[in-house]
């Protein structure tokens, strides 16, 4: 790919893509998997706001909902970090630290 192809292509990008872009690998894992659990609790909670209880009780309800969900819907993000993660302890126990 020529300078000119690359840099044409991240002009059309969205400035998250080439936020995510200028990230390592293991921290660009982390900020997608946070952002869909933060994402998905966010949707939780405005379903449960709709219930006529105490906002204490919703937070603990979208939390408890949220945190399910993201199991299933959050798995290749969770099973690619823990294995990033597990392939930077072994590099770091190569090296002696």
């Amino acid at each position: 790919m020529s300078p000119a192809e690359s840099g044409e292509a991240s002009k059309t990008r969205s400035p998250i893509g080439r936020f995510l872009e200028s990230r390592t690998p293991l921290t660009r894992i982390l900020l997608v998997y946070s952002l869909i659990r933060v994402v998905l609790f966010l949707l939780v909670f405005a379903v449960v706001w709709a219930l006529p209880i105490n906002d204490i009780v919703r937070i603990a309800i979208a939390l408890v909902v949220s945190g399910l969900l993201s199991y299933p819907l959050a798995r290749r993000q969770r099973a690619e970090l823990s294995e990033r993660l597990d392939e930077r302890r072994k590099a770091r126990a190569a090296v002696g630290r």
